[in-house]
């Protein structure tokens, strides 16, 4: 009966579906799931080649500021090989399946508000998302924003061209014009002078009446 139990536990974990790891919001694009599925093969090499020493005392060897914030927030432990084969599995499936768009800016944005940006896309759109951000200065400000299928254009630059009548409409060209020239006329420092007309002299004493 108590063999029956246990065998009835293992069944159920094993047809219990295990957790998805955590892509932590660092890990923007595919430039960095790229650079962790590197690392983490040079990892599985190293371990190999100690393995096969059989060195009695197997330390990890160092690892990028990336790699050890993927590990943290999944708690997984390198010196594993299931873990690691769990962690290479995660990264492959996220760079071949994962939603991705690219964004571009008119200048380099800061890790700091690419960090922001991606939690955010994250919690509305799907926890996996990935970002390519590139560069087009002649926007301005704002940002263009292309999918797969999609393209929206948030930049400056085009808002003003959708408003361009009403700028034209604000910017009346008669006023413009009136504008300009009391700006270009000279100023002279001399005082002004009388314009008023001079009175007639007075009729001479003794004219015929």
């Amino acid at each position: 009966m108590a063999h029956d139990e246990h065998k009835t536990t293992q069944t159920e974990q094993a047809d219990k579906p295990e957790k998805a790891l955590y892509l932590p919001p660092e890990v923007v694009g595919l430039t960095a799931i790229s650079q962790l599925i590197r690392e983490l093969e040079s990892i599985d090499d190293v371990m190999l080649q100690l393995k096969l020493k059989q060195e009695p005392n197997t330390k990890l060897p160092s690892v990028s500021g990336l790699m050890n914030g993927m590990v943290t927030a999944n708690e997984l432990n390198l010196l594993q090989e299931t873990d690691r084969k769990k962690l290479g599995l995660f990264l492959s499936a996220i760079k071949e399946r994962a939603p991705s768009m690219h964004m571009s800016f008119s200048s380099e944005p800061s890790q700091l508000f690419l960090v922001k940006l991606v939690t955010w896309l994250r919690q509305e759109i799907n926890p996996y998302t990935l970002v390519t951000v590139g560069l087009q200065p002649n926007i301005g400000a704002g940002c263009i924003l292309r999918s797969l299928n999609k393209y929206f254009d948030l930049s400056l630059r085009q808002s003003l061209v959708e408003h361009k009548s009403k700028l034209a409409a604000l910017l009346d060209p008669s006023q413009v014009k009136v504008a300009d020239q009391t700006a270009q006329a000279p100023v002279s420092n001399e005082k002004p002078q009388n314009q008023e007309q001079p009175a007639q002299d007075a009729a001479p004493q003794g004219a015929a009446a």
